[in-house]
């Protein structure tokens, strides 16, 4: 706003390469308050968990594709994922979110935290295990629990490294290393409540120019027997069949919905913008039998898409989802016609029952 104002008030003509600069500098600026308003609002919402048997092996495996796509050539991924279930009862979306946010932290302290004249990239280890708390980490941890079985998933990285002060201020909101361009100083916080709420903590260990490695210690779920494992309580999954588009701005988010969908019966399309959503539906609507819709998307927001879909196919069934229990826009869209809301994160079985009801 300050940037703004100095514009209006500087006395003569303006320069076009000095009026860019001034216009640029505005808009890295309000881009950087956005996303960090946006984690502001993650890192400040505790509410209620939508906890389930979640397995860990599967939740990397879509970590691992979110990262193929994303990441620097020059950073190698290194996944050990085992086929042996490894089972925690937590939030499925959170928990992903806690693996993306200790990858996205371990990729730049290999790329753009190196001096600028330094080797770029190195090797990301992902692995997973079973285990104990030993004494150590019991020390260190007054949270953990000795006894007790935990799911611990380690991410390291040959990154910058750090030094143990650094080390001691890391999951502090908005302690950051990086340059102001380069980050808000969130990602690890937000990790860490996630993974606290579960019950959870993380041990860290990093030496300055050797790299650092981020353990997560999340409770193990006890085994069940197969008669109690998910495929047996598809009895709360009202299941159905026709298409559904998927729009969402979060690639974890598309792929999670993508896949509860299928397990319900229904067919898939995922399209991660406004626009993209769009030209979908316009090239398939004799087809697609409804739209699951995020409301906080940059650029075209879902109610934005939803009433430009309103005036041109009045009969569109749309399942608005967003973080926020209620907000203006959601309360707009639903006086609109939108069909239901579903507050995110949420289970196979609440999906179920809202795409049915909005079907009809």
């Amino acid at each position: 706003l300050n940037l703004v104002e100095l514009l209006l008030r500087k006395e003569g003509p303006l320069q076009v390469e000095s009026l860019m600069k001034y216009v640029d500098t505005a808009l890295e600026s309000s881009s950087r308050a956005a996303e960090m308003t946006k984690q502001l609002l993650t890192l400040s919402r505790k509410s209620e968990l939508k906890l389930a048997p979640v397995d860990v092996t599967l939740s990397l495996k879509h970590v691992l594709k979110l990262c193929q796509n994303s990441f620097p050539k020059s950073v190698e991924l290194d996944f050990h994922i085992g086929e042996k279930p490894l089972r925690v009862q937590a939030d499925p979306l959170q928990i992903e979110q806690v693996m993306l946010n200790l990858c996205i932290n371990a990729s730049h302290a290999m790329t753009i935290m190196r001096p600028e004249r330094g080797r770029h990239g190195g090797v990301l280890t992902v692995q997973t295990e079973k285990v104990d708390c030993d004494r150590n980490i019991c020390a260190r941890h007054p949270d953990a629990r000795p006894g007790i079985p935990y799911i611990m998933i380690r991410v390291s990285d040959t990154g910058v490294g750090m030094d143990e002060e650094t080390s001691r201020q890391i999951f502090d909101p908005f302690f950051t290393t990086k340059k102001q361009e380069e980050g808000t100083g969130l990602g690890l916080a937000i990790a860490y409540g996630i993974v606290e709420q579960h019950g959870g903590f993380i041990d860290v260990y990093s030496e300055p120019g050797k790299g650092s490695a981020f353990n997560v210690y999340i409770p193990a779920l006890n085994d069940i027997s197969p008669e109690q494992r998910p495929g047996a309580a598809r009895a709360n999954i009202i299941t159905g069949s026709g298409k559904i588009l998927v729009i969402d701005d979060e690639n974890a988010i598309l792929h999670i919905a993508r896949g509860m969908l299928e397990q319900c019966g229904y067919e898939a399309l995922t399209a991660p913008s406004g626009p993209e959503g769009i030209e979908i539906y316009m090239r398939e609507h004799a087809s697609i039998d409804g739209v699951l819709l995020d409301l906080a998307m940059p650029g075209m927001s879902g109610l934005e898409l939803f009433k430009y879909m309103k005036e041109i196919y009045p009969g569109v069934k749309v399942l608005l989802t967003s973080g926020l229990m209620e907000n203006e826009d959601i309360r707009t869209a639903m006086a609109l016609g939108v069909r239901g809301f579903l507050q995110k994160p949420y289970s196979v079985e609440e999906l179920s029952l809202k795409i049915k009801e909005v079907l009809g």
